[in-house]
Formats: C-alpha cells, structure tokens, sequence
C-alpha cells in the first residue's frame, strides 16, 4: 500500500503503529499517586484503568521539561515521553523524590509502547487515549511480548507509516517535541493547558506560571494550523504578514492526505489575526498560507 492508501484504510478500519524509542519510565511505592501529582499538571488522582492522562512536566518558571502520557497498570504508573527525554525526564522527577516511597525506573528498553487508531480496541489492557487523533487506545506490554500483539493487530489494522502518522499528527494539531515543543514552550502557546492541565488540583512544579497566565488570558505566541497548496511548506520558514512585519514561524510540515494539500503547524504571535499569512524560508519568494485555528484533539 502506498500512504495515500494507507490513510484511507485508517480512516476506513483503523490502524495501528508502535512508538519505538519512546521514553518510558514505571513509578512505583506507596506514595508514586502523591508523589507525581506534585510534579504534573494533571491530576493524577482522577486517573483509572481505562484511560491513559496528558500531563506536562515543567520547571518553576512554568516552562515544558516534558509532555508525557501517564498509564495506571497494577502497582505502577507508567509515564512516556520523547525518546529524546530519556535521560533528562528522569533526572527532572528524580530531582524531587527525596523522603518519599517511591522508585522510578528507566524501563524503556523493556517494555513495547503501540497507539491503535480506531473507535474501539478488544486487546486486553488497552487505554483510551488521544495521542494521535480523537479516538485512540494505547498498549503496553513487555518487550518479549511486541511480536505477537502487532501479529494480532495486523490482522485487522493497518501498519501505519512514518508519513501518515506525521500527516494524521499536523492534522490534528498534535504538537511535538523537537517541533512545536521544547524547553521555551510555556503550556498555553501550545495548547496543552486544554488538555493536560487540570486547574483545581494541588500544587505542582510550575504551577504559579499557569495559572498567572489564565488569569491574564493570552500568551505571546499560538499554535496554529497553516494551509498551503501543492507546494511543501518550509519547516523553519519564517511567516510575515502582508505588510511585511514578522508574524511567526513554522514548525512542522507534511503533506494532508485529508485535505490533500500542503499544511504545516506554526506559532503566530499574538495580535496577527490575518486570513492569510506568507511563510518564506531565507531569500526565497515565499508561499502564501492560510491560518487556522488548531483543533485539538489532543
């Protein structure tokens, strides 16, 4: 199949894909609920056996160390990030454990992460999830045990591909580390206070900044979902306004097999509400892009 197919027949049956490299550390001890609700936005007390939570992890100036997805399995909570963060995710949580029962691990090469697209999901031990698009579930199982649930999985799903994931990703607003997310990134420029900050919870690392920044009602800069033609949307490009003045930057860029069109997620400073924007990578002639407002599924 090819990726234009392959986008049909996720959105006809459904899909799945495994998350290699991903970052993925297990908490356990009593205290592992107390402990890493002190450290995320979300409240991890809400979090059961069926869903998966979005939570960011930051520093006391509000801004990201991480996003992760948290999992509740047995005695544990399982918490996943970038492959990038690896190390520096758990240095940032280890940093703070200090008379509390509870031992955080480093499991990534031990455990096997997959995100199914699909209205429903039978595997044993799957979590709703909306790390892709609205309807998600995710699984996770031993490393020994990866070969035979994407056997299983083939079976009915398709195996999806590098380039469809990126296009489902933009396509639903979903923003990436190394992308739209890095250590500058204050929540709300993302989106992410929507969906992985719970604003009645106890005190978090970080929370001062959040909810400073909702009373004020604005960030400096939005993420938002550009749409070109044919014609790739430089990732990098630097977006002006039709008076020339500096309107953003774009972050990502893929080819929408739902649009078929170019689109690109970008941060447009606050204050821009053009329709249209231009995105123009050095001395280039630049292409004309229209703005939109991110869905976020996510």
């Amino acid at each position: 199949m090819n990726d234009a197919t392959i986008h049909a027949a996720v959105r006809e049956r459904g899909g799945f894909f495994q998350l290699s490299g991903q970052t993925i550390l297990r908490l356990t001890g009593l205290d592992r609920v107390r402990y890493l609700n002190g450290q995320v936005s979300n409240d991890v007390r809400k979090l059961g056996d069926a869903a998966t939570l979005s939570a960011c992890v930051m520093n006391a100036k509000g801004r990201l160390c991480a996003h992760v997805t948290i999992a509740k399995r047995d005695d544990s909570l399982f918490i996943d990030a970038a492959p990038e963060l690896r190390a520096p995710l758990a240095q940032r949580l280890e940093r703070y454990i200090i008379a509390d029962d509870a031992l955080l691990e480093d499991v990534s090469d031990e455990w096997a992460l997959f995100h199914v697209v699909a209205e429903s999901c039978a595997e044993a031990g799957s979590r709703q999830s909306r790390r892709l698009v609205p309807s998600g579930f995710d699984l996770i199982v031993p490393t020994g045990e990866a070969a035979a649930l994407r056997e299983r999985l083939s079976a009915e799903l398709v195996d999806i591909t590098p380039a469809v994931i990126e296009s489902l990703r933009i396509e639903n607003g979903v923003p990436r580390w190394g992308a739209e997310l890095d250590e500058s990134t204050l929540p709300a420029e993302a989106g992410l206070d929507l969906s992985a900050v719970d604003f009645h919870k106890g005190c978090y690392v970080g929370q001062e900044t959040v909810s400073r920044i909702k009373s004020i009602g604005h960030v400096n800069r939005t993420l938002r979902f550009l749409v070109g033609g044919e014609a790739a949307i430089p990732v990098g490009a630097q977006l002006f306004a039709a008076n020339g003045a500096p309107a953003g930057k774009v972050t990502s860029s893929a080819w929408s097999f739902a649009l078929s069109r170019q689109v690109a997620l970008g941060y447009v400073k606050r204050g821009v509400d053009a329709p249209t924007l231009l995105a123009r990578l050095g001395d280039e002639a630049g292409l004309e892009v229209e703005v939109r407002a991110v869905q976020h599924h996510f």
